[in-house]
């Protein structure tokens, strides 16, 4: 065991994995997010776990594992954090791609999977207001999570002041500040939280990848021009996160964006994607669609 609080982080690494604790955490995050194999997460769960433990000590971490607290345990290694203007580099490559789109004003539709307490879908709709302006576009963001209660934080659409710190102060135009609100002073303005409809969806299941209208929002089921599927797919095992990405490719149209966190890659799924940019892809023209796809 490290003797003190100032050792590195690579000797916390170690002894936290060595003990078992990685692991544990590691379980307990997959058994709360339903995640069949969190195992290839468990280095980047380390360097958090570290992270904790050098500032509020190994007996913290021992009390949240011991007592089974895996919303907190998310929070230290980051599942299911998110905030306003994340990857911003994704957002203007969005608009670069929908710019034709946009000004036709064709009808829009994004899904932002995997999406938290909703800082990501908002973010889309600020990007298309803004890209749109002065006209509204007509656009149809889905949000989906299996956390219930990340999404009934999505729908409040009430955040910190950490949560919008990236967020350019010219778009902050879009949020409604309140100051009588110290803990979440800012609060989503009407005209972005009328284009995100949230929806509880478990990415494991075969619903979205086998029913048609499984996905459907206010419009016609059409293919989606973007998904937005970030920071998740680290968790599954190979033959999930191939499975999930055959399902999204099929939910795109060609040429469709998908848009993976940047330390993420499409590994085996290459025939679906053809990378345009960091944690970005274009779907293929054309891959052997499947249909239906059964869970590995």
């Amino acid at each position: 065991m490290p003797r003190n609080l100032d050792s590195t982080a690579r000797e916390w690494r170690t002894f936290l994995t060595q003990t078992g604790r990685v692991e544990r955490v590691s379980q307990l995050i997959a058994s709360s997010l339903r995640l069949p194999d969190a195992a290839e997460g468990q280095q980047f769960l380390s360097v958090r776990l570290a992270r904790f433990v050098d500032g509020f000590g190994l007996h913290r971490l021992d009390a949240l594992i011991e007592d089974g607290e895996t919303a907190h345990l998310r929070s230290i290694v980051g599942v299911q954090h998110s905030w306003f203007w994340r990857e911003p580099e994704q957002f203007t490559f969005l608009i670069s791609h929908l710019e034709g789109k946009l000004a036709r004003g064709e009808p829009i539709r994004i899904w932002s999977a995997a999406t938290s307490s909703g800082q990501e879908a908002y973010s889309i709709a600020i990007a298309l207001l803004e890209a749109a302006a002065p006209r509204r576009p007509r656009a149809d963001i889905l949000a989906t999570d299996l956390d219930a209660l990340a999404l009934r934080v999505a729908r409040v659409g009430r955040y910190s002041e950490a949560h919008v710190a990236h967020l350019p102060p010219s778009l902050r135009q879009w949020l409604l500040h309140r100051e009588s609100d110290a803990n979440a002073p800012w609060q989503v303005r009407p005209e972005v939280s009328n284009l995100v409809s949230f929806r509880s969806l478990d990415l494991l299941s075969d619903d979205w990848r086998t029913a048609s209208d499984a996905l459907q929002t206010s419009g016609p089921e059409t293919p989606f021009a973007a998904i937005f599927c970030r920071n998740v797919l680290m968790y599954f095992g190979a033959a999930y996160r191939f499975a999930i990405l055959e399902g999204l490719a099929a939910r795109l149209g060609p040429g469709g964006l998908l848009c993976l966190g940047q330390s993420e890659n499409i590994g085996n799924a290459s025939q679906f994607f053809e990378p345009c940019g960091r944690g970005m892809y274009l779907r293929r023209a054309a891959f052997p669609h499947a249909a239906k796809v059964s869970s590995p």
